[in-house]
């Protein structure tokens, strides 16, 4: 985004980076239609896993979609040199940068894959 940014400046184009975070949405419960045949893939119980994770609830901590559209409004019209717009994702962002990449996705794979450790160590 950021490169982009730089090559379309001279034309009076701004390009903004919009932030959610968690959004209260049924994207999962929804999209579980996609999902049809990788169950028997190599990859089946890694989705099996994931899948689990991603149609629990929404939690309260996720923003309601208008709060994101009101960001993505006030981004458009505000006439600001300003790439990032982050809308509630403050305190998720926070927990992301208190670990290294190598930590986060060791946690992302613990919490969403069912391992202990990120398999694809180099």
């Amino acid at each position: 985004m950021e490169g982009l940014s730089y090559e379309l400046y001279p034309f009076n184009i701004a390009c903004k980076l919009i932030e959610p975070g968690g959004v209260q949405t049924n994207f999962w419960g929804r999209s579980l239609d996609m999902t049809k045949g990788v169950v028997d893939s190599p990859y089946g119980q890694n989705a099996a896993n994931y899948l689990a994770q991603m149609t629990v609830p929404a939690s309260e901590n996720r923003v309601q979609p208008e709060m994101v559209a009101q960001v993505i409004y006030q981004a458009a019209t505000d006439g600001k040199r300003k790439w990032r717009y982050p809308v509630a994702a403050a305190d998720f962002i926070k927990y992301r940068r208190s670990m290294s990449d190598e930590e986060w996705i060791d946690t992302m794979m613990k919490n969403y894959m069912g391992e202990g450790q990120s398999t694809n160590k180099q």
